[in-house]
């Protein structure tokens, strides 16, 4: 049950959402409340009937903690919502748009519901999910604080790739805006092929999707019949600078070894169909041209965080080149060049007071989470043993891995030179700094008792690895 205690103000959230028929286990919890809910479901009628059911069925709830502990979102479900039949979804990629018939059912043990934290900020909450009865990650589950509503839209299919990640990005109406929701969109870079307006010959192309779409969208002008209702289009101009192998990872669409990709909000939401963008490289001595499996480069995003924290863009950068330091760059906003804010050698950090008596393991931190609250306050996950990269890293959605080895999670004030808190960490997805008041207030959460459940009645669901996004079929 929910304590009368305060409400954290910010947290670090486990992305794996926990899934639970009818109940969840007895911890201290909260209701998200929900007060108007939407669905943009598939057209196969099996799916169809099982996304409408959980858009009007599903109840999200919060376990809210102080750091180092970590935090964790729930989705519950009625059980019998979880013991439907299962239906297989056919793959849109190649064509079909055969209905799935009601026969073609198959029966499982266990819920197949698979749901991870996305994206967090300014009143948005963002999960991708699948449905209780088929097979793959199918929609994202929008929820939104300022209107305590819940939006459930299919995520991109396998014709209109997302290029730079899966993670939307919330994008806010600054100066008014030109339909749509009327205070955000959330937007994902795509790649796909369109028909050329000219020669009417198919082209691939980047293409920037909105959901809601502003009225200067456009419905995706492909070379098929198929469409990616309800999401509407953009066109991209990129810079001449951008890496032809940009790969971003944050939520501003920053390649974590090469440099951030922005553009004017106002230019996407209230201005016409082109966009131009534009790009900064990181600082010098932090730019990964080349994959280096021995300074384990290949997967950036291990060693390296950006955020927004108050009103700049911060960088951290741990064990890059030959000596193993943890930096810490801001992005000046009058003159857009990094400055250096702190620096930190692992002799110094392992030589810590605080990090000596907690007996945390002298190895290498992954995985930095920079406070939005504390300034120059981190937090970082510690492998119990250090780890050793024999092959080349293979890029993927770094939410979208399973994490089972032993690990630590430790608050280090860089500023100071000091260990705040340190603890063991469970088994966990991907995990992400989650300024509560950013995201959440007291105002859409409310104190929910729930009993205890069975060993089957609630059961942590980390995100998976995913190299292909599912496909969607065309709206009816």
């Amino acid at each position: 049950m929910a304590t009368d205690a305060p409400l954290p103000s910010w947290v670090v959230l486990n992305s794996a959402v926990r899934i639970a028929p009818g109940a969840v286990e007895n911890e201290p919890e909260w209701a998200i409340k929900c007060s108007h809910r939407q669905a943009y479901p598939y057209a196969w009628r099996g799916v169809k009937e099982a996304s409408a059911s959980m858009a009007r069925d599903v109840t999200l709830l919060a376990r809210l903690v102080e750091p180092p502990d970590l935090s964790s979102l729930y989705i519950r479900l009625p059980a019998d919502e979880l013991r439907r039949p299962r239906f297989p979804m056919p793959d849109s990629g190649n064509g079909d748009d055969d209905e799935i018939l009601d026969g073609d059912v198959s029966l499982s043990e266990g819920p197949l519901l698979r749901a991870s934290v996305r994206a967090a900020d300014e009143k948005l909450v963002i999960l991708t999910s699948t449905l209780p009865d088929c097979d793959r990650a199918s929609f994202y589950l929008i929820y939104n604080a300022t209107k305590t509503s819940l939006s459930m839209i299919p995520l991109l299919p396998s014709y209109c790739s997302p290029s730079f990640t899966i993670r939307p990005l919330p994008m806010r109406r600054r100066s008014g805006g030109d339909g749509g929701d009327g205070d955000y969109s959330l937007a994902i870079m795509a790649r796909t092929s369109v028909l050329d307006e000219q020669t009417r010959d198919p082209i691939d192309r980047d293409v920037l999707c909105l959901w809601p779409p502003p009225a200067s969208a456009k419905p995706l002008p492909l070379s098929g019949r198929r469409g990616i209702e309800p999401w509407w289009v953009k066109q991209p101009h990129f810079p001449s600078q951008k890496p032809g192998s940009f790969v971003a990872d944050t939520a501003f669409w920053a390649d974590l070894a090469h440099g951030v990709l922005y553009c004017n909000c106002d230019d996407v939401l209230a201005g016409g169909y082109d966009v131009q963008f534009h790009y900064l490289g990181l600082p010098m001595e932090c730019r990964l041209d080349d994959v280096d499996s021995c300074t384990g480069r290949g997967n950036p995003a291990e060693h390296r965080t950006m955020s927004y924290v108050g009103d700049s863009i911060k960088f951290v950068s741990i064990g890059d080149g030959l000596h193993p330091d943890l930096k810490v760059w801001a992005l000046l906003p009058a003159t857009m060049e990094w400055k250096k804010l702190h620096e930190l050698s692992m002799a110094t950090l392992w030589g810590l007071e605080g990090f000596k008596n907690a007996g945390l393991p002298e190895n290498l931190p992954i995985h930095p989470i920079l406070s939005t609250q504390q300034d120059g306050v981190l937090y970082l996950v510690l492998p119990a043993e250090e780890k050793v990269e024999e092959d080349i890293v293979v890029a993927v959605e770094e939410e979208d891995v399973a994490v089972t080895e032993q690990r630590y999670l430790f608050g280090l004030d860089v500023c100071n030179k000091r260990i705040l808190s340190s603890r063991h960490l469970p088994d966990s997805g991907y995990l992400l700094g989650f300024d509560m008041f950013r995201c959440l207030d007291e105002r859409c959460l409310c104190p929910h008792a729930a009993p205890s459940t069975d060993e089957n009645g609630a059961r942590p669901i980390p995100a998976t690895r995913k190299r292909k996004l599912t496909s969607s079929p065309s709206p009816p």
